[in-house]
């Protein structure tokens, strides 16, 4: 079994659970479910640094990955 800690994802704000999703999801701006139902969408407008940062680190990450 994969640690928690090991899953992409986010915890789901309405009840807790883990919401699996990847950094190529949240960069794509589409909507994220959890089991509960609560729909989350990434506001691409007001959220310009923080998927800025996202796609720095997803570059460093694939750098990183080529190296090893």
């Amino acid at each position: 079994m994969i640690p928690l800690a090991q899953v992409p994802g986010v915890p789901c704000p309405e009840c807790g659970e883990r919401i699996v999703t990847t950094m190529e999801q949240l960069l794509s701006c589409s909507e994220v479910a959890c089991k509960c139902g609560l729909v989350l969408r990434v506001d691409a407008e007001r959220s310009q640094e923080t998927l800025r940062n996202l796609r720095e680190l997803q570059a460093r990450v694939a750098q990183l990955r080529g190296r090893g």
